[in-house]
């Protein structure tokens, strides 16, 4: 796994200079409800100093990466991030240690902008609530045909 992310991040620091959207499925509970794990991020390499308050940033911590949600931009160009799901924040991340800007959150058919957190958590309740009430209905469904055996 840490040679995984090692050649991950070296493929990312080659690439980076495209300047064009990358993808990758997001792994954690930290940004639910607004990016819970499976949605799919476009994140799109930037400069630390271009982040701002609320945007979602990925950074290298170590030898993970992470996706949190800015709260400041230090004058130096630390970045001050916090996950949603969390009670604390980050420890201040380095310039140099900035990926990239997640613009867009994908579970699924739907698109959701990802600084919009009031709409991502209503629209990923809502399709939790649909798919927790299809298989519910279906589970009865199950149910009563075993019983009428």
């Amino acid at each position: 796994m840490q040679r995984s992310m090692a050649a991950l991040l070296a493929l990312w620091d080659a690439l980076r200079e495209r300047s064009g959207p990358f993808f990758v499925e997001m792994r954690g509970a930290s940004m639910w409800p607004a990016a819970p794990e499976g949605s799919l991020l476009s994140v799109v390499p930037c400069a630390a100093r271009a982040l701002s308050p609320g945007e979602l940033v990925m950074f290298r911590r170590g030898a993970t990466v992470v996706t949190h949600r800015v709260v400041r931009v230090e004058a130096g160009g630390e970045v001050i991030c916090w996950g949603d799901a969390l009670l604390e924040r980050d420890a201040p991340v380095a310039a140099e240690d900035v990926l990239g800007r997640a613009t867009v959150v994908r579970r699924g058919p739907l698109l959701v902008p990802a600084r919009s957190v009031v709409r991502a958590s209503l629209r990923t309740g809502w399709v939790a609530v649909r798919r927790v009430g299809a298989g519910a209905a279906r589970l009865a469904g199950q149910a009563r045909a075993e019983l009428r055996r």
